[in-house]
């Protein structure tokens, strides 16, 4: 496969576990009967940027495919 899609892959694949590990994390704060309110920021922070990782992953997916169908156009 394509190394920019390749490593994209396994980016947006991290992204996603770091997402289910700190929506674990809160689930398991919100079943405790003590909610720190600087742990569950942390989390909802680590959310966001775990997001914002998987949407930059995917852009690197779409723009490579974009770029192998230009290629493609052009060679045809």
């Amino acid at each position: 496969m394509i190394p920019a899609i390749d490593t994209a892959l396994v980016g947006m694949r991290a992204s996603l576990d770091q997402l289910e590990r700190t929506s674990q994390s809160i689930a398991n704060l919100v079943s405790s009967s003590s909610v720190s309110s600087g742990n569950l920021i942390e989390d909802v922070v680590q959310l966001s940027l775990a997001q914002h990782a998987f949407e930059a992953n995917a852009a690197v997916v779409r723009t490579a495919n974009e770029i192998i169908g230009t290629t493609i156009d052009l060679l045809i």
